[in-house]
């Protein structure tokens, strides 16, 4: 395999959202949800081309408008809900590779349904790939609520902490500042070589790096409340 030098943008738009419908295009402070990050990947200093993947002559419109490339209609094998991102990414390289015998040499995987993350984060998360020794870089934002706070109830209807506690380390983390750091994906930025994720298949292989995003930037679309939330954190950047 052949690579060139520079950097893809993979976004993923599937149409047939079950949670939302027409999540990816839906109107959000005046545009398509999904322009939100086409514009970010535009705005990257490093990104040097922006794809999007789709099975939808109406999302190919809208994104070849707002200025990525479409080169082509996602299969239905790969357009129903259980598609994972690495199925998706897999078809976009072979398809590239396909038709133009070269690959860039970094892939960055953007879902569309992270409209605060911008150009700024995204290239912050290259920069931290180009200058650690990671296999990987994922997204993550501070969890809102402590795991070691969650609980579960008993078939029995008993409460009972989710991940147990020795009773001294119950006594410790009983107020947050004790707490130790945690972090949850966010769902915003994936970055792998096109190498290493063409060996592993996945952007969860060897040494995974992390880039951390304050919350108001990790909106992740997948209700109608984080939808409104997401739409007045938009117009109070654009103010």
């Amino acid at each position: 395999m052949e690579f060139s030098k520079g950097i893809l943008a993979i976004i993923p738009a599937r149409a047939g959202s079950k949670g939302i419908k027409n999540k990816n295009i839906i109107p959000i402070a005046g545009k398509p949800l999904i322009n939100w990050t086409i514009e970010a990947a535009l705005e990257s200093k490093y990104i040097t081309r922006t794809v999007v993947s789709t099975n939808s002559h109406k999302i190919k419109k809208i994104a070849k408008e707002a200025g990525a490339e479409v080169p082509f209609l996602r299969p239905k094998r790969l357009s129903h809900d259980e598609v994972g991102n690495e199925p998706v990414v897999n078809h976009c390289l072979d398809f590239l590779y396909d038709k133009e015998n070269q690959l860039p040499e970094l892939i960055v995987y953007l879902p569309p349904t992270s409209p605060l993350r911008n150009s700024s984060e995204i290239d912050a998360a290259i920069e931290k790939y180009e200058r650690c020794m990671y296999d990987s870089i994922i997204s993550v934002t501070f969890c809102n609520e402590h795991p070691y706070w969650t609980k579960h109830i008993t078939e029995l209807g008993f409460l009972e902490d989710f991940i147990p506690l020795r009773k001294s380390e119950q006594r410790n983390y009983y107020r947050r500042q004790n707490l130790p750091k945690a972090y949850i994906l966010n769902g915003a930025i994936y970055i792998s070589s096109v190498k290493e994720f063409s060996k592993s298949g996945s952007f969860y292989s060897g040494l995974v790096g992390t880039h951390i995003m304050p919350r108001e930037k990790s909106i992740d679309i997948n209700e109608e409340l984080d939808l409104k939330i997401a739409e007045l954190l938009l117009k109070e950047r654009k103010k």
